[in-house]
């Protein structure tokens, strides 16, 4: 119990911060291409980790 409003406090502290810095501001000007590609980039290699690499050419045998 008293974990989760610890961690409801840190999310709330969290957003309060990022509206600070104008963390937001940055997704919506020139960096918007720049901010995407990066989260493109952070996903794929994310995916890479958790489901491994589809271009590994691996022995592949489980639809026999």
């Amino acid at each position: 119990m008293m974990r989760a409003i610890l961690v409801n406090i840190i999310i709330f502290m969290a957003i309060i911060g990022a509206y600070y810095i104008d963390f937001f501001g940055w997704f919506t000007s020139r960096y918007a291409f720049w901010g995407a590609l990066a989260l493109v980039a952070v996903v794929f290699i994310i995916a890479i980790k958790v489901l491994g690499n589809p271009f590994a050419g691996g022995d592949d045998d489980d639809d026999k």
